[in-house]
């Protein structure tokens, strides 16, 4: 923290321990019975709901953020016995949350834009949302969204399971529709002032790059739909080995906005950003999501009689869909986060600036989106795994765990 001209000047370090508070409540209602005695069927009804809320103090105790979540859940289940070797499983469901995430200081301070609260301080570190800092970062936190956001959830899913001989064949699919309503992450929506060095630029009150959302988008409404599916079969060949075999396909329609608003920037044959976004009912160019295969193989095998010895090994395919994206779509306008190179500026200069004022001469807007024509982020996973009962009480175990990553995501 900065020291006033009586204290010396410089900065000091300062020890706290700061008050965290946490509040959370549960709730989980549920009821179940049996209505048929020749065909055996359990309708189960589950309304867990659950309210969060925190205060959370960052190092510098004058900082504090504050998390709200509230969640519910109903979901009816089915279990229906068709016969002695096959049993349906059916599923409804229905969530709704919403969050609120926003940073707040008890220092009584103009903000740095009218109308909104101090924004963010950082020092010799980086321009980018939240960046780290030389020292322990002031005001308020730089991705605040007083506004929050709502998500809801509909599933419906089917799964059957039978039993012949050595088999036991397990295959299911079932259909998820997810929709958002939140207000974009504009970045540094109440200012964020950023020092380049300590002793240079920040004593001496010159803010090296100073970076603010100029206007207060609306909220977007994002929705995707899901429909995988999967099939696998555990065969017993041996009493001390079993096989399975297994394969799931993921399948989205791609992020979409509900009411055509959604916009990003894409680059051209050279690789040259565009100079406006392209706005429409989806942020991405292509949807490269549209059959993920993920095929899985497992075996279990235990080599001696004694049976006190198993060994453990699989691999698999598997995918991170991109179903939160709500955030990074922009909405239709390109100069929503302009960046000042205030290298000359002084700390009064940009104190308390207008939303509605043009901006200086050299500001720089600063575009946000999503890769264009992004892949599934895709991981290989395999484990081999050892375990050695000792005695009846003790079990000795080793496993090897590894991940491969295929594809990334390229989010600013």
């Amino acid at each position: 923290m900065a020291n006033g001209p009586d204290l010396g000047q410089g900065i000091a370090e300062a020890f706290s321990h700061p008050l965290q508070i946490v509040n959370e409540d549960f709730g989980h209602p549920r009821a179940s019975t049996m209505y048929s005695q020749t065909k055996i069927r359990w309708p189960l009804f589950t309304t867990p709901w659950m309210t969060a809320r925190r205060t959370l103090q960052a190092a510098n105790p004058l900082s504090s953020a504050l998390v709200s979540l509230r969640e519910q859940v109903v979901s009816l289940s089915e279990t229906h016995l068709v016969s002695s070797a096959v049993v349906n499983q059916a599923t409804l469901g229905f969530s709704a949350r919403g969050l609120l995430f926003h940073g707040d200081t008890s220092v009584s301070l103009p903000g740095f834009v009218q109308g909104r609260p101090i924004g963010a301080v950082v020092v010799g570190g980086g321009t980018t949302l939240n960046g780290a800092s030389q020292i322990s970062a002031a005001g308020t936190n730089a991705g605040s969204n007083p506004r929050g956001g709502a998500q809801i959830c509909s599933l419906g899913q089917d799964r059957v399971t039978a039993t012949h001989g050595i088999h036991t064949v397990e295959f299911g699919a079932w259909v998820q529709r997810l929709q958002a309503q939140r207000l974009p992450g504009t970045k540094s929506s109440m200012g964020k002032r950023h020092f380049r060095m300590c002793r240079v630029s920040f004593l001496d009150g010159t803010v090296s790059t100073f970076t603010v959302a100029r206007w207060q988008p609306p909220r977007l409404a994002g929705a995707l739909l899901k429909a995988p599916w999967f099939a696998q079969d555990a065969l017993k060949l041996t009493p001390n080995f079993e096989l399975r075999i297994g394969f799931r396909s993921e399948f989205t329609n791609g992020w979409k906005e509900s009411h055509g608003r959604a916009s990003n920037y894409v680059f051209d044959a050279s690789g040259v950003i565009a100079t406006n976004p392209v706005v429409g009912n989806s942020a991405l160019t292509v949807n490269n999501a549209k059959f993920l295969p993920a095929p899985r193989l497992a075996m279990a095998w235990s080599p001696f009689s004694s049976k006190t010895t198993v060994i453990r090994a699989g691999f698999g395919l598997y995918y991170a869909l991109n179903d939160n994206l709500s955030y990074s779509p922009r909405p239709e306008r390109s100069s929503s986060t302009p960046s000042w190179p205030s290298k000359t500026y002084a700390l009064s200069s940009i104190n308390n600036c207008s939303r509605s004022a043009p901006s200086p001469a050299g500001a720089k807007i600063s575009p946000s989106g999503v890769q264009p024509d992004l892949k599934t982020p895709t991981v290989e996973s395999y484990s081999l795994k050892i375990e050695q009962q000792v005695t009846t009480e003790h079990l000795v175990r080793r496993r090897l765990r590894g991940i491969a990553r295929l594809s990334r995501v390229a989010v600013d």
